[in-house]
């Protein structure tokens, strides 16, 4: 017969100003929890660890300052999910990449633009961590509206 399998799934949840992702956090099934502000550009997050049954991992990233958007003028409108990517760690990095990434599109600037986190199971709290920029697309001009 074949081998199990778990079935694991990325959530989101929008309103009319703001949205929430789950994000891989570990290959264990645990996941990181994002709540991305329209108004603000802010994305926080925290991860929960299961045996601590606490948030011990808490992250932001203020995505308004990564699109430009003072030189482009007009109201940012942004979209949000969450994937997997499984990147590699950086020679020296003692605490693993999460396996999950988070994307954010902005229409004014036609940008996506790709963010990632690290996550180390801890029963304390650990200190505020900054999303990682990885990489970014145009999906369109930024001259078109």
């Amino acid at each position: 017969m074949w081998p199990h399998e778990p079935a694991q799934a990325i959530t989101n949840s929008r309103a009319e100003k703001f949205e929430m992702i789950t994000c891989p956090a570990a290959t264990a099934g645990n996941e990181g929890v994002f709540v991305f502000d329209h108004i603000t550009g802010q994305v926080r997050g925290a991860v929960l660890d299961p045996q601590a049954a606490t948030f011990t991992a808490f992250y932001f990233r203020n995505v308004a300052q990564d699109f430009d958007l003072q030189n482009l003028g007009g109201k940012p409108q942004f979209a949000i999910v969450a994937g997997y990517a499984q990147l590699q760690n950086k020679p020296g990095v003692r605490v693993q990449t999460a396996p999950g990434i988070i994307y954010i599109a902005e229409l004014t600037s036609g940008m996506v633009r790709s963010y990632a986190f690290s996550w180390e199971r801890t029963t304390r709290q650990a200190a505020l961590q900054e999303l990682t920029p990885v990489s970014q697309f145009p999906f369109r001009q930024a001259d078109v509206q």
